[in-house]
């Protein structure tokens, strides 16, 4: 793929009085927004080759680079729960379907590196 080829995302924060700010990041993938209780919390983006996902916050200022721990090709957030605590997308369930696997993990241990998530488990 040419360099003319690709789409890359930027960000944007329009503040109340309608004036634009450019948050300097910019992305080949998509540039995902993080809530909590419908609050925004931070961003995120993913490298698609090695999964590395990096976190900023609500004025640009990268928090971290999150490298999926080995043998994962899945590893993201999802969302900030009411404890702080963050669901991630852990991989898919190729015996159901390709379900996502979820589990969960505090957010600043997963701000530093850890991978160290308890995963969910569904019955039914």
């Amino acid at each position: 793929m040419s360099s003319a080829d690709r789409s890359v995302t930027s960000v944007l924060r329009v503040g109340s009085d309608g004036t634009q700010e450019d948050l300097g990041i910019s992305s080949d993938l998509f540039v995902q927004a993080l809530r909590q209780n419908g609050e925004l919390r931070w961003l995120f983006s993913r490298d698609g080759s090695q999964g590395t996902v990096t976190v900023y916050d609500l004025q640009g200022a990268v928090l971290a680079h999150v490298t999926p721990p080995d043998g994962m090709q899945v590893y993201y957030p999802v969302s900030m729960l009411d404890d702080g605590r963050l669901l991630l997308v852990i991989g898919y369930d190729e015996e159901h379907d390709n379900r996502s696997r979820y589990a969960v993990m505090d957010a600043d241990a997963f701000l530093n590196g850890s991978t160290e998530y308890t995963e969910m488990e569904f019955v039914g």
